[in-house]
């Protein structure tokens, strides 16, 4: 049994998890969730962090970190703020600038027409949005779009330097994402966890589409993660 935090990406809350959830603690794993304030104009990734460290602030032992899109670049700060035993990127996306990752590709698929702030509020269009969940029930994907939220523009940018990720780790991205830019993907995974990455098909949101399938690529690197964690103490 592993302890999974989850945090979520831009736009978003801790509801995005909601058929993970139950999915992963059928499998007899423990769940924590936290929500980032990433909605108020002038928020900082600096400061979701710090929303993500008091947030997992109750975790009593090392747990697995999950972050999905804009919440891995979250994720890469905590590595020495919280417990961790391992770290997976959901279809992640970090905003390096060209100083910081100078070989990294352009994140994103979105035009810059539809992620110019407003009022400090990335926001895109429905329209623009709908492909992160493509593969989602038609019902579910209205659901989701309704619950979609304005972004402040400065929490997007990386307020740090880019270094590998310490901890064992993964990065997965989905085949047809409609966000993420698959050159980024691959550019990113043996950067930050020194392998390739583990894709998957379907969108930019696989835990909605299919939660009984990420729940069990969960569970096999919870298993793996703590395999590692014990050849390392003996």
């Amino acid at each position: 049994m592993s302890t999974f935090g989850l945090v979520h990406g831009a736009r978003s809350t801790s509801k995005v998890w909601r058929l993970l959830i139950p999915e992963l603690e059928a499998r007899g794993h423990r769940v924590m969730v936290v929500d980032l304030p990433g909605s108020v104009p002038g928020t900082t990734m600096t400061d979701l962090a710090d929303a993500a460290v008091e947030g997992f602030a109750d975790a009593d032992e090392p747990f697995i970190l999950v972050a999905h899109s804009m919440g891995a670049g979250v994720a890469v700060q905590l590595e020495d703020r919280i417990p961790l035993e391992g770290m997976i990127l959901l279809c992640p996306t970090i905003f390096y600038s060209p100083e910081q990752a100078p070989d990294a590709p352009p994140p994103l698929v979105l035009t810059d027409e539809e992620v110019t702030p407003v009022n400090g509020l990335v926001e895109p269009s429905r329209e623009a949005s709908r492909p992160a969940f493509w593969d989602c029930p038609e019902d579910l994907i209205e659901h989701e779009l309704d619950q979609l939220t304005g972004q402040s523009a400065v929490s997007l940018a990386a307020p740090f330097e880019f270094h590998p990720i310490k901890v064992p780790s993964v990065l997965i991205f989905a085949e047809e994402d409609g966000q993420v830019s698959p050159d980024w993907s691959e550019w990113a995974a043996p950067a930050l966890t020194g392998k390739p990455p583990h894709a998957i098909p379907g969108s930019h949101s696989p835990h909605l589409a299919r939660p009984q399938e990420i729940a069990e690529i969960f569970d096999r690197y919870a298993k793996e993660f703590e395999q590692t964690a014990h050849a390392s103490s003996t």
